[in-house]
């Protein structure tokens, strides 16, 4: 083969800008035992490892396993920093540490079954940051986090002009016995100009949640409510809807419930 083609496909090879690791594309769910894990766990580091770390544009890891939702059980910790990094999608990951240092970044999907020792360097004022973290109760009293995990987090997205919370998110802090407005970091609610709460209910924490961002997010733009299978009333709607409105501090935010 052609030596000036072989060192053409390595320079395409490591200058790949989009990376998305997932373990069930790697290893059917019938196969998948320790060794696949593994298997995988080198395969993805081997990968990082040859990669121009400058030219990563988008990252995205899912890792889920049959067993358990934290399936990295040899991984110690996870670092991420790339300089260039613009999305980051991270699912169900097994490491109960991780840091990213992803000063470029826009946009950041976080879905996980527990908190985690987490260490974000601030966001961009441009980012927009989707935060999951399902609520078990069972994990939650194996957590030694109590919220403070998860509150670091947030700290780290505290930049975001975009933040999504789900209910399980909201709920997750509600179990650990957080205050709204009391636990949070004060700098969350500095440069937000769009709050989104999904699968909203209308249980009272998350009126707490409405009511905290409403009055305390001073550059608050726009304010969007998906309602749970729970709220799906016409008139239960518009009366949350005037709920919302019934603050002043919210006179010229736009308040969507879709």
């Amino acid at each position: 083969m052609d030596e000036h083609f072989i060192q053409k496909v390595e320079n395409i090879w490591i200058s790949i800008p989009n990376l998305d690791f997932d373990d069930i594309l790697f290893h059917p769910p019938e196969k998948r035992g320790r060794l696949a894990k593994e298997s995988f766990e080198v395969f993805v580091d081997r990968v990082l490892t040859l990669l121009d770390s400058s030219k990563i544009q988008s990252f995205q890891l899912h890792y889920l396993a049959t067993d358990s939702c934290c399936p990295l059980e040899n991984l110690e910790a996870l670092n991420i920093s790339v300089l260039t990094l613009q999305s980051l999608t991270i699912t169900d990951i097994g490491v109960d540490k991780f840091e990213i240092n992803a000063p470029g970044l826009v946009s950041l999907h976080y879905d996980d079954c527990k908190e985690r020792d987490y260490s974000l360097g601030n966001l961009s004022e441009a980012a927009e940051a989707y935060i999951d973290v399902y609520t078990d109760l069972c994990l939650v009293k194996q957590s030694s986090g109590n919220g403070q995990y998860l509150c670091r987090l947030l700290r780290g997205v505290s930049s975001a002009r975009v933040l999504s919370l789900s209910y399980n998110t909201i709920k997750r802090l509600d179990l650990t016995g957080w205050v709204w407005g009391v636990n949070l970091p004060k700098c969350l609610t500095v440069n937000l100009k769009t709050v989104e709460i999904r699968g909203f209910g209308g249980v009272p924490v998350e009126l707490e949640v409405v009511e905290y961002f409403l009055k305390n997010a001073k550059a608050l733009k726009k304010f969007t409510i998906i309602p749970s299978c729970q709220l799906t009333d016409p008139e239960k709607q518009m009366e949350l809807e005037m709920n919302c409105r019934s603050f002043p501090e919210c006179l010229g935010v736009i308040i969507a419930i879709s």
